[in-house]
């Protein structure tokens, strides 16, 4: 008796909702395709090794002001994980007298904790008085 009765198809806007679903479901899957490739930005803490090896650098790293705002780190080579490190500190010189210094600092990061410092190798420093 159940072959006389007629089949029921399923509303236009589920089949429309489920597919849009099933999409959904594979770009999420896939979203994480091939992110092992992808360099973790390491911007940040370049800026916060630059400023150390510039601290090493001057003649009263205790009294020099950094300018946070102005600092700013760029990825030269994703394959070596290097940085360049631009920014400005206000230090005293050998005289005692405070004047601004530009500094830019290339370093590439090794592996490891991102924070320690046998990560980063300092490729280059320059201070511009």
């Amino acid at each position: 008796m159940s072959d006389n009765l007629p089949k029921k198809k399923a509303p236009k806007w589920f089949v429309i909702l489920f597919i849009v679903g099933i999409f959904i479901l594979l770009f999420k899957m896939c979203s994480g395709c091939g992110s092992s490739n992808k360099v973790k930005d390491l911007s940040t803490t370049s800026k916060v090794v630059a400023k150390e090896y510039v601290q090493k650098q001057l003649e009263y790293p205790d009294e020099a002001d950094f300018s946070l705002m102005k600092v700013q780190s760029r990825l030269l080579d994703s394959s070596k994980n290097q940085y360049m490190v631009v920014g400005e500190v206000t230090a005293k010189n050998g005289f005692g007298v405070k004047s601004k210094v530009i500094y830019t600092c290339v370093l590439s990061y090794l592996g490891g904790d991102e924070f320690s410092d046998s990560a980063w190798k300092l490729d280059d420093i320059k201070l511009q008085k």
